[in-house]
């Protein structure tokens, strides 16, 4: 069989695994071992097994062959709408390693065949196709651990803690240059617009708004001025439209959930001071070890740039506010 034919054979199937998945998501879990881990060793084991063994001729090419597969699967997926770009992003890497692996036993198996031709076992393609989904429906979601994290970010200001304070609790109107995350761009990161307080104490609510309808609702629970703002956030996944964000990764929900933010500040010599942003969130996935290289790069990125909005706004002269055009250094 050529090339193009094992491809789409192989892709075929990943797709159909992921539509099974997703229809019987009370049963099945996508965010399972046996989607992210089985499934890809799979593709990649099929889409191998289907090439004559010169096609493939070294383990080195069984294990970047299954690569063109799921990069197929990734763009008909994408295609129609099943799955986002920033899951794809995050999990690429993870999902085309394991398809490669599955090409190297496949060609291995193979070439023990072929060096043995009298030796026949029956093996049985439709089983091993079907193991995602027996491992799936068994395991459910009891991989799955829940554990809590921290990031935590400081920024050194040329002001006192009076200036600091006034400009993190005033945060108005965002321009685009005031806060730019290039991460966050990439993986289409809702950008923050705005952030309003009804109420400078400890109950009061603080409501960060973000770019296409994202929004977190947060409760001061710690409130000394000049020092420390600490806020409960909660968020309802319900009523996070399905454009901003990947269902899988959606903030709130089964899978990520950010719990609280914490600013605290501290004069240092030479009328500067230190302005720390720390968040504490959870993971809960079978592959936390994994899950928590990207939340740190990502939630790190968006606490950098909360900083930097903050030191670029206390820096920048008050007539800057008011001329129109003003660019920001």
């Amino acid at each position: 069989m050529k090339l193009p034919f094992a491809v789409i054979i192989a892709a075929t199937y990943g797709l159909l695994i992921r539509i099974v998945f997703g229809l019987m998501g009370a049963a099945m879990e996508v965010m399972s071992l046996s989607f992210l881990f089985f499934a890809p060793f799979i593709i990649g084991f099929i889409t191998v097994i289907l090439l004559p063994l010169e096609k493939t001729k070294n383990r080195i090419k069984a294990f970047f062959i299954p690569w063109l597969t799921t990069a197929a699967v990734l763009v008909i997926t994408m295609a129609l709408f099943m799955e986002g770009a920033v899951c794809w992003i995050m999990i690429y890497p993870f999902f085309s390693v394991l398809s490669g692996l599955g090409g190297i036993v496949a060609y291995t198996y193979k070439l023990r065949q072929a060096k043995k031709p009298n030796d026949h076992h029956n093996f049985n393609l439709s089983f091993l196709a079907l193991l995602p989904l027996v491992i799936g429906f068994i395991e459910k979601d009891a991989a799955s651990a829940s554990k809590e994290y921290h990031v935590t970010k400081t920024v050194i200001i040329n002001a006192s803690p009076a200036q600091v304070w006034n400009k993190l609790t005033h945060i108005d109107n965002i321009a685009l240059p005031e806060n730019r995350s290039y991460l966050t761009d990439v993986i289409g990161f809702p950008r923050h617009i705005k952030t309003v307080i009804d109420k400078q104490a400890v109950g009061g609510h603080r409501m960060a708004l973000f770019e296409k309808g994202l929004y977190f609702d947060e409760t001061i629970t710690s409130y000394v001025p000049q020092k420390q703002l600490t806020l409960a956030i909660k968020t309802d996944p319900d009523k996070i439209p399905p454009t901003v964000l990947d269902e899988h990764i959606v903030i709130g929900g089964k899978h990520i959930n950010i719990i609280e933010d914490k600013y605290e500040l501290e004069p240092l010599a030479n009328g500067k001071c230190s302005l720390k942003l720390s968040s504490r969130f959870t993971i809960c996935t079978p592959f936390n070890w994994y899950a928590i290289f990207w939340a740190n790069l990502t939630i790190d990125n968006i606490l950098q740039s909360e900083l930097n909005l903050i030191k670029t706004r206390v820096a920048m002269p008050k007539t800057a506010l008011v001329i129109p055009n003003q660019s920001v250094k």
